[in-house]
């Protein structure tokens, strides 16, 4: 599952702001607390997330079995709410 509270940890731990990381991923800053909100991003900007607060693609997940993450066709990331 997408945990967002690490995101936003590491947003904070690297002094970023949420509107300057938004930018460096390709979306507004509303756009992207939305999809924090929803807790989906597209698999492509948490690469590029990944790669603006280096840290790997899997710290943004809890540790869960890999069933529970779903990618959408349309590129989103999702958790399955079992």
């Amino acid at each position: 599952m997408l945990n967002v509270n690490k995101i936003i940890f590491k947003i904070k731990e690297k002094r970023y702001t949420q509107e300057e990381v938004a930018n460096k991923i390709g979306i507004t800053r509303v756009a992207f607390i939305n999809s924090l909100k929803r807790g989906d991003l597209k698999a492509s900007r948490l690469v590029k997330l990944a790669e603006i607060l280096e840290v790997p693609v899997s710290y943004f997940f809890d540790e869960e079995p890999a069933a529970n993450i779903t990618v959408k066709g349309n590129g989103n990331v999702a958790a399955n709410n079992s």
